[in-house]
């Protein structure tokens, strides 16, 4: 595993070196279920403090994506449907029924 983590970081640090941004950070998981996370760059530059992989990074709108993705993904397994209402698994939660129109939402709404 040391060998592939050298590889990743080398490319994660070529891809700073390129690209120009203040610094990033990416996690892994192997097929046999260890993980680790990487870094490169930042965290703040003018007092030059390096980016750790463990740091909090805002996202802003890119969860969205990933929900999206993995929730086509599951589409595909065949364990939800987009037309399902939502109701069937938030609908237990006690925001819930303060959510307008929350009866009739489904899935494939909340995607668009």
């Amino acid at each position: 595993m040391a060998q592939l983590r050298h590889r990743l970081q080398a490319k994660l640090d070529s891809l700073h070196a390129a690209g120009q941004f203040p610094g990033a950070t990416a996690g892994f998981v192997l097929a046999d279920g260890s993980s680790f996370g990487l870094a490169t760059g930042f965290s703040d530059k003018t007092k030059k403090i390096r980016i750790a992989p463990a740091d909090l990074m805002l996202q802003g709108s890119v969860g969205k994506t990933y929900v999206a993705a993995t929730a086509l993904q599951l589409v595909h397994e065949g364990k939800i449907n987009l037309d399902e209402k939502i109701e069937k698994y938030l609908g237990n939660e006690k925001w819930f029924p303060r959510l307008p129109n929350a009866r009739d939402i489904t899935l494939r709404m909340l995607m668009k």
